[in-house]
Parts: C-alpha cells; sequence; structure tokens
C-alpha cells in the first residue's frame, strides 16, 4: 500500500504542474499578453476587489496586464497618504498619478511631511484636496495649487500667518481650516467666493470677526471654536453674519436667546448641541421652515 502511495503523489505532482502550465499558457494569466487577465472577470468585480487592497497591492495587480493597468489607475477617484508613506514615496506617487490617473477627484495627504515641492506635482484635475499637518507647507506651495481645479481644500491643524491666509487659492469653495490657529483678522483674507467654511476648533476666532467672512457662504461651522480663553457668548456679533447662510452649526457654543432672533433668515439647518443657553424662547424665534438638530448626532 506504501508503495501505491509513492507511485500516486509523483502523478499528482505532475498534474498540477500540468494544470499550472496550461493556466499561464492559456490567455487567462499571461502577464506576457496584453489584456488578457479580465476576460472571464468583469471590470466591475476587479473594481470591487481592489477597493479592498492597499495602494501596494494595487500596483502589484496592475502589473499583470496592460488592461488591468488602465483599468485599476484610470478609475482610482481617492487616494490617502498616511504616515506609514515615506516623503520620497510621496513624492513618486504624486508623479505617478499625474501621468496615469486622469479620473482622480480626491487626494489625501494626511501627513505632517508633505513639502511645497510636493504640492506641485498633484494633479490639476484633482477636486478634493486634504493636508493635514503639514507644517512645512509654505504661501508658494499654496500658491501651485492656484493653477488647478481644486474646489474643496482642506488645512487641518495649519499654523497661519497672514501671508498664508492670502495664499489659499480664490477658486477655493469649500474650505476646511479645522482645528488651526487661523484668528479673527485672518478671516477677511479667505477667498471672497467661499461657499463653505469649517472653523471646527478654531480657538482664535471671534464674534468680532464675523462681519469679515465671505459674504456668499452658504454654510458655516463654528463649533468648539467659542471657548478659548474662557466661554465666549454669542450676542451682538451675530447680526454680522452672511445672511445668505442655509447651514450651520453652533455645537457647544454659548449663543444665548437674545442672540437666536438674529440668526440669518434663510437659515434652513441649525445644529444646537451643547448650546446650554437656548431654551424654548430662543428656539421660538426661528422660522418654522428650520431643522434643529438638538442631539449629539452629526446633522
Amino acid at each position: 500500500e506504501s508503495g501505491r502511495r509513492q507511485q500516486e503523489e509523483p502523478e499528482q505532482k505532475r498534474t498540477k504542474q500540468s494544470l499550472t502550465g496550461q493556466l499561464f499558457e492559456s490567455n487567462l494569466l499571461s502577464p506576457n499578453k496584453p489584456g488578457s487577465a479580465n476576460k472571464i472577470i468583469p471590470n466591475e468585480l476587479w473594481l470591487l476587489i481592489a477597493e479592498f487592497m492597499s495602494l501596494k497591492d494595487r500596483s502589484r495587480l496592475s502589473r499583470v496586464c496592460q488592461d488591468l493597468f488602465k483599468l485599476l489607475w484610470n478609475t482610482l477617484d481617492k487616494i490617502v497618504f498616511n504616515q506609514k508613506h515615506s516623503p520620497p514615496i510621496i513624492s513618486l506617487a504624486l508623479s505617478f498619478l499625474s501621468r496615469h490617473c486622469e479620473n482622480l477627484q480626491g487626494l489625501y495627504l494626511q501627513t505632517g511631511s508633505v513639502t511645497d515641492e510636493q504640492l506641485s506635482l498633484v494633479p490639476g484635475w484633482v477636486h478634493n484636496l486634504s493636508l493635514w499637518r503639514a507644517r512645512k507647507i509654505t504661501p508658494t506651495g499654496l500658491r501651485y495649487l492656484s493653477g488647478g481645479k481644486i474646489s474643496q481644500l482642506t488645512l487641518r491643524q495649519f499654523k497661519f500667518n497672514d501671508e498664508l491666509a492670502a495664499s489659499i487659492p480664490k477658486s477655493i469653495q469649500y474650505l476646511d481650516l479645522s482645528f488651526s490657529s487661523i484668528t479673527t483678522q485672518q478671516l477677511e483674507m479667505l477667498p471672497c467666493g467661499l461657499k463653505g467654511l469649517k472653523l471646527h476648533g478654531c480657538l482664535e476666532v471671534d464674534e468680532s470677526g464675523f462681519g469679515h467672512l465671505p459674504r456668499y457662504l452658504e454654510k458655516l461651522d463654528l463649533s468648539c471654536c467659542l471657548y478659548a480663553k474662557g466661554p465666549k457668548v454669542l450676542g451682538t456679533g451675530v447680526v454680522n453674519l452672511p445672511r445668505g447662510l442655509i447651514v450651520m452649526n453652533l455645537r457647544y457654543s454659548e449663543i444665548s436667546d437674545g442672540a437666536m432672533k438674529d440668526l440669518p433668515p434663510n437659515l434652513e439647518k441649525l445644529d444646537l448641541y451643547g448650546c446650554f443657553n437656548v431654551s424654548a424662547v430662543g428656539l421660538a424665534c426661528l422660522g418654522k421652515g428650520v431643522q434643529v438638530n438638538l442631539t449629539d448626532e452629526e446633522s
């Protein structure tokens, strides 16, 4: 019996080798034949698989054939770089993306090592750019973005000065400055065409700067930014808010009942969670169509 097993094992091994050889010699997986790996697997399935892959694995898979290379990179719509990616890798990747990823819409550089030179490599067709803790960025780097199509820009945890604030591209429509050190005076340097502004956790901002906000704002987030040097009660400055505001987030602000009547008249959504100075009297000042959120769920 042991002799028969010894004879069967080499035979099974030869069969496996034969099947493997046939597979790679066929038109299914041969890396030497362009456009062959996705003949029996639909493009939609390849893209679904790629969603669960790291950037490194996607790169490996794209080298199987020309069709997969085009499919995996031409359909890439967003990409995230974090602390795990070294500066040289990010530079090489940005150069590659600008040549092969024509449908890239979102680029998230969530690392503090991003430089001005790397911003010059950002593909011109990107619409959403996110920069976190990028302390090496100067006004020169932000000016590199002026020629592109970026409409949404995140400058999270940035250390601001006047020149940096004035260098934000004028084409930006939605700006996120969460936890940045922008001051009340620097608000007037922001792009005048802004439609959305997020100042979450910007502790240097107070209501004296509301008159400097872009006049065409439709969305404004002032959550958690009115507690620097003690609670700041929102009072007379509310009347200077842009009158066209539709959505406002005032979470954890010290707005009073008296100031509620001076809020912009066209508000449709208002987040007042954590605004403990607002009572039923203040809420009664709002229009009937305003959706007010008083829960901890983001509206």
